[in-house]
């Protein structure tokens, strides 16, 4: 018994230890696959959201004028919201939101803070405001996209993100771009609103769009029962988690990073998010345990069934080889018994002579 459970429980917990590594190990790479399936996805989604700005920053390029842009804005805009769901798409001349379009989608209350003026004339460049830091930071001359950080509402409860495109362009002197209240640019670096080839800061293009239809791509995670978590663009201004995964108590959870399957978002082809995908605990499967407590159970089971076999094999022996002894023992007896009885007959037939021998003589 204890030679077949030497043998057994070995080669049981390496096959059971291999068949669960196998099991771990597809279950990563399924991991790996829906990650980088839903870094796609969002990368598809959130170009949609960027046309928008880059459209109409080809139009201000056209023609830098004040007036033939705010003759064109809302026409322009009109169009571009048939064709993208945003929220809100603005111009900022000179660092002042100045002209904004309500999107489709735009929330009851961002339309009421339109329609009230609170959203225009914001002076984005005013060095006592505690967003210009932030603002200065956003002025790339790499004509490259800049994403702030969420603004949360109550019709928008997952956030709403906002684009910004820097317009750099040369400023004919002949024919003044007539920008609205141009001195908010004196508070700008000259480093920063100048470039070396002498293009100037017009301003900024805007869009903002929800970041609830952006997360539903993350959906495909959620069914496959794993947790996730998009991590923000060092380079970015909010540094933090972009979205992360929900317990079903409501709780954050974002995966182990031991076991984080992670790949890279390509955003407005200027940042890059990373997203990570991952078990709640370990990638190896939950039944790994009992699978393992069975294969002990089994082979202790086997081996008491082989030595209940051996020890009923042994008695039958034993049981066999005393049969055996005993016919031996008989046999041996009437051998015995067969001799004595020839004997005696010999006897017999000794004393029958001589008697018959006497009677002749008398």
């Amino acid at each position: 018994m204890l030679v077949v459970l030497t043998v057994t429980l070995p080669l049981a917990i390496i096959g059971a230890n291999t068949y669960t590594r196998v099991v771990a190990k597809q279950a990563e790479t399924a991991g790996h696959d829906v990650a980088q399936s839903t870094a796609y996805a969002l990368e598809r989604s959130l170009n949609q959201q960027h046309p928008t700005v880059i459209a109409l920053a080809a139009l201000i390029q056209l023609d830098p004028t004040w007036g033939a842009v705010q003759r064109n804005f809302n026409n322009f805009a009109s169009s571009m919201n048939q064709q993208f769901a945003f929220f809100v798409i603005a111009l900022v001349p000179a660092g002042r939101v100045t002209l904004a379009h309500l999107g489709k989608d735009t929330p009851a209350e961002d339309v009421a803070l339109l329609r009230a003026g609170a959203w225009l004339n914001p002076n984005l460049l005013d060095p006592n405001s505690t967003d210009w830091a932030m603002n200065i930071a956003s002025i790339f001359q790499n004509e490259s996209i800049a994403v702030l950080p969420p603004r949360y509402a109550a019709n928008s409860p997952d956030g709403v993100y906002s684009i910004r495109r820097s317009i750099f362009l040369h400023e004919d002197e002949d024919a003044p771009w007539g920008l609205p209240e141009n001195d908010a640019l004196s508070s700008c670096p000259d480093d920063v609103c100048t470039m070396p080839d002498g293009r100037k800061f017009w301003g900024w293009v805007v869009s903002s769009f929800a970041w609830r239809p952006i997360l539903a791509n993350l959906a495909a995670i959620d069914k496959k029962g794993l947790a996730w978590c998009l991590e923000a663009d060092q380079r970015q201004f909010n540094r933090s988690l972009v979205a992360h995964s929900v317990a079903a108590d409501g709780t954050k959870r974002t995966p182990p990073k031991r076991v984080r399957e992670c790949t890279y978002v390509n955003v407005f082809d200027s940042l890059q998010w990373k997203l990570c995908v991952g078990p709640y605990t370990t990638w190896r499967p939950y039944w790994a345990s009992g699978l393992m407590a069975g294969v002990v159970c089994l082979c202790c089971v086997l081996a008491l069934l082989v030595g209940a076999i051996m020890c009923s094999r042994c008695n039958v022996l034993r049981v066999l080889s005393e049969q055996i002894e005993t016919n031996k023992a008989l046999e041996t007896s009437k051998e015995d018994a067969e001799q004595r009885g020839r004997e005696l007959e010999m006897e017999r037939d000794s004393k029958g002579i001589l008697q018959n021998g006497m009677v002749c003589i008398l």
